[in-house]
């Protein structure tokens, strides 16, 4: 049915914290509406980046976390469907660290449903409040395929030492690995599409806060919205390449869970950065 695509973003600061330790967040919450042509709502698009994880390793319930209140919020206030696409999260999440949702199943203070409906409710009104102009222009879809390059395997004698450790949590990946190491490199999607001739950019794995950052900046479109999560998912894709430095979960364990030899080497979130940025015409 015909109908009128508008967009724009809002800006929230104080939800998404830098679980790594940093100051850097990403407080856009970019916005794409499509409205009947009489001003009726149909669907809103909103997007931002923080991990959906307020509820801890003790919830055993089915959940959407806090974007399912955040969608909520804002079908309630404006009708409509609300889709939540999640942004370049790598590193971000609700204030605390990767190993509290991954260690232990006692209930930690703060990370309840009422948090969750708390954070959501704060993200929907931020989508509420973006003043979004009219877009128009063409439909188009450009994609490309990328292969990324894993490191090099532990060593037999490791990953057998990892095998050894009674209680510990990577015994199964450490006795896969001994089995089958598995493959070099990964295969991936980067997407851009145009909306109404507004672009939207869609990047694999669990992308690091600075990739929308610096393809915003690359484009001079701070509303732009940079999904991640997206064509393909196999694991963490830091970026730049001094977070190798640093260490933590993200690069020395992250793989582990997912069934990897080693993290992602830096050159592959080169290689998704230079993708994205051509397909979406940055100069």
């Amino acid at each position: 049915a015909p109908a009128v695509l508008r967009r724009g973003h809002g800006t929230l600061h104080g939800v998404a914290t830098n679980r790594r330790g940093g100051t850097l967040t990403d407080p856009a919450v970019p916005v794409v509406r499509l409205e009947r042509e009489n001003g009726e709502p149909v669907a809103t698009v909103f997007s931002y980046a923080c991990h959906p994880v307020t509820l801890g390793p003790d919830n055993l319930e089915l959940t959407a976390d806090w974007p399912g209140y955040a969608r909520r919020h804002l079908e309630s206030a404006i009708g409509g469907v609300a889709m939540f696409l999640q942004g370049c999260c790598g590193q971000l999440n609700t204030g605390h660290t990767a190993v509290d949702s991954l260690r232990g199943t006692e209930p930690r203070p703060g990370r309840t449903f009422e948090a969750a409906g708390r954070i959501g409710t704060q993200v929907g009104r931020a989508a509420l409040a973006a003043a979004t102009d009219p877009a128009t222009g063409p439909v188009s879809v450009a994609a490309t395929r990328v292969e990324l390059p894993l490191g090099d395997p532990l060593t037999p004698d490791e990953l057998r030492a990892l095998a050894d450790e009674a209680g510990g949590m990577w015994v199964g990946w450490a006795l896969a690995q001994l089995a089958d190491t598995g493959p070099a490199t990964i295969e991936v999607q980067v997407a851009v599409h145009r909306w109404g001739g507004v672009p939207l950019v869609f990047l694999p794995c669990e992308p690091f806060a600075e990739f929308a950052v610096e393809l915003r900046a690359a484009l001079g479109d701070p509303g732009l919205l940079v999904a991640g999560y997206t064509g393909g998912v196999p694991g963490y894709l830091p970026y730049p390449e001094t977070h190798y430095d640093a260490g933590g979960y993200e690069i020395h364990e992250a793989h582990r869970a997912y069934g990897l030899r080693a993290a992602f080497t830096p050159d592959a979130a080169r290689l998704v950065m230079a993708a994205a940025k051509s397909l979406a015409g940055a100069t």
